[in-house]
């Protein structure tokens, strides 16, 4: 996530939903920015493969 400055302090994850709403997430801050990097492509990986995926487990915040 960019706070600006062009300090980076965590990944973000947004989903937009077939009925326009949109959901933002952030990565909990103690996980280092290239684990959550990593969590996130291998969600979005596995998302894409398979059709569908689990959010549920994984150590974020509602923005």
């Amino acid at each position: 996530m960019d706070i600006g400055e062009g300090k980076i302090v965590g990944t973000q994850i947004n989903f937009t939903l077939t009925s326009g709403d949109r959901l933002e997430y952030v990565y909990d801050q103690n996980i280092p920015i290239e684990k959550s990097g990593q969590r996130a492509i291998d969600f979005v990986r596995t998302l894409y493969n398979d059709g569908k995926a689990d959010f549920s487990g994984e150590p974020v915040e509602l923005m």
